[in-house]
């Protein structure tokens, strides 16, 4: 019993060694100069207009998400897509959802759909939509990993505006304020 115990201890003590620790890890910061986009002073927020209507990008999140909001305020739906530039799949890049700009207190909305690197999605006149990119290159990011976000829009009359971020994955650092 007592050698039961002993190698019990010693596993745990072992499988304890190698467990990651809760760190402080990942955040994505821009890595250049970017053309079109602002930053809001109150916020920190990136924001631009892309097709007549406002674009966010909010990189201030406690991990290593991206938050792409679009408020489609005007008569006529848009198309969106957007994903790291020289992604070769359509894989699975994170989620969204649609809700109406000005709330009328009826049903919540559609549930979190899937977002597919590159892949168009509608949002309707009156919506925002809301995504949350958890792996922008279709994988797990690493350290140091460079890369240029994409965003599209497309308007109804056909007509295409892109706006770019180069990024790169940095550690954030303990204690690190939210910017």
């Amino acid at each position: 019993m007592a050698r039961l115990a002993t190698v019990s201890l010693a596993c745990l003590v072992v499988g304890a060694c190698h467990l990651a620790s809760p760190g402080p890890g990942m955040a994505f910061r821009l890595a250049g100069e970017v053309e079109s986009w602002s930053r809001d002073a109150a916020t920190g927020r990136l924001e631009s207009t892309i097709c007549g209507v406002p674009l966010t990008v909010d990189l201030r999140g406690r991990d290593s998400r991206i938050v792409v909001t679009l408020d489609n305020a005007t008569e006529a739906p848009l198309s969106l897509r957007m994903g790291a530039q020289a992604t070769a799949r359509r894989g699975a890049i994170g989620e969204w959802l649609q809700r109406p700009l000005r709330p009328d207190g009826a049903a919540a909305g559609e549930d979190y759909l899937p977002c597919r690197a590159m892949e168009w999605v509608e949002v309707g006149p009156g919506r925002r939509a809301v995504f949350y990119v958890d792996e922008p290159v279709e994988r797990a990011p690493s350290y140091g990993q460079y890369f240029v976000f994409d965003v599209e829009v497309r308007s109804r009359g056909g007509q295409i505006e892109r706006r770019s971020l180069p990024l790169i994955a940095v550690h954030r650092a303990a204690g690190a304020r939210r910017r």
